[in-house]
């Protein structure tokens, strides 16, 4: 969620990408595309291809990658596709690779896995093992130091004087500032945690990549390939690592075909209880094509609202972005009493910034990022709220904006 603020008394909300829970209502038969991003980047990575995919009459929408653990992610990915009627393709950048990889297992629903830059880990094997299989790869030095979580998890993100260079080197300076002040940090965690049983040894998969990328070498792009028996890969001359940024004309053509390619439902064998890690007690419901309501639990311990502050190299910019995330609580645009009776554990933002007059509601999942803030001291207010709009818990987070020489 993006907030202009424009004076005192005026303020804009932007959408900066799709909210993840709002899934198209697509009618059976019609093929959905889903895009999810990778680590240093969000949903707006994928601008230039959307509207590509758009003019081919495909229904898109764009996760918004919490980035937190693989199991994580992959599991929030994976309600998404639960809720979309139809055939899907699922389309991975970077560090999403392996967050499709383990979503996707077991969902019939998927009919091809598209993988930008990305990893395709097997079993065992974690994004950053991939990134160091073979030389080439610069991203660890190009790395700020991490940042300690209240949670005690660490989140990385890639310095300002070298993100240009490691993460888009063919992309316009202006963009690449951009994307720099937008970029969301990932886990030191989510990049170590090893994959579960993979989904590309089941569905079909295309791969598309940069051959000057330097956070994946292009060495271990073709092994993934190669080993995933892809049936289109695409070496990109002069590309980095955002390929669907410099070329997506390439990148929306190659989902293109991918959706239009011969579809064979996965088999219901593959269905596991969890997507990176399987149980022996898994039930089809649990695990994947047609999901059972949320059930509140007495045992599970209560939500609670987690907010980061936001990161000083960003705020040297004048750009503001705050991090949240829920604990036991799904945020969702969903609203109302009856809301509780059939998903008791869901709830949504009320955001309050310094002493506006209103708050802005936010269901979209996506950090806070607010533009326009004078130089100096700022509040902003986070309350967790349920359906009805019971507080259920809040954070305030001060930070302040200093003078730009």
């Amino acid at each position: 969620m993006t907030l202009t603020i424009l004076t005192a008394a005026v303020a804009t909300i932007l959408y900066a990408g799709a909210i993840a829970h709002a899934a198209p209502q697509a009618v059976a038969g019609e093929i959905t595309i889903v895009l999810v991003h990778g680590a240093f980047a969000e949903s707006s990575s994928w601008n230039g291809v959307i509207p590509r995919l758009l003019a081919k009459d495909h229904n898109v929408i764009a996760v918004a990658n919490p980035l937190r653990g693989l199991r994580t992610d992959s599991d929030y990915v994976a309600t998404v596709l639960d809720n979309i009627k139809g055939p899907v393709v699922l389309v991975g950048h970077s560090y999403g690779g392996s967050v499709i990889s383990n979503a996707a297992y077991g969902k019939r629903n998927v009919k091809a896995l598209v993988y930008i830059d990305g990893t395709a880990p097997d079993a065992g094997e974690s994004a950053a093992d991939l990134s160091g299989k073979f030389p080439g790869g610069t991203l660890g030095p190009a790395l700020a130091p991490p940042v300690l979580l209240a949670d005690g998890n660490k989140d990385i993100y890639i310095q300002r004087e070298r993100y240009r260079a490691q993460f888009a080197a063919d992309v316009p300076d202006a963009d690449a500032k951009l994307m720099f002040a937008t970029q969301r940090p990932v886990t030191e965690a989510a990049l170590h945690e090893p994959s579960g049983s993979p989904a590309w040894k089941t569905i079909p998969s295309f791969f598309i990549y940069g051959a000057l990328d330097l956070n994946i070498p292009p060495a271990a792009h073709a092994f993934m390939a190669k080993r995933a028996g892809a049936i289109e890969t695409i070496e990109v001359k002069g590309a980095s690592h955002v390929v669907m940024v410099s070329h997506p004309e390439e990148v929306a053509q190659l989902i293109d075909r991918a959706a239009k390619s011969p579809w064979k439902a996965s088999p219901a064998s593959a269905t596991p209880a969890s997507p990176v890690s399987p149980t022996a007690n898994a039930t089809p419901e649990a695990a994947g094509f047609n999901p059972v309501p949320v059930v509140a639990l007495s045992a599970q311990p209560p939500a609670r609202l987690i907010v980061d502050a936001p990161l000083p190299a960003q705020l040297a910019t004048g750009y503001v972005v705050i991090r949240y995330r829920a604990e036991n609580l799904r945020i969702m645009p969903v609203y109302g009493p009856y809301a509780l009776q059939i998903l008791p554990r869901i709830g949504h933002l009320h955001i309050t910034v310094d002493d506006l007059p209103w708050h802005w509601l936010d269901a979209s999942g996506e950090p806070l990022s607010i533009n326009g803030l004078a130089p100096g001291p700022h509040t902003v207010l986070f309350e967790l709220e349920s359906p009805t709009h019971k507080v259920i818990d809040s954070k305030t987070i001060e930070f302040e904006i200093p003078q730009r020489k």
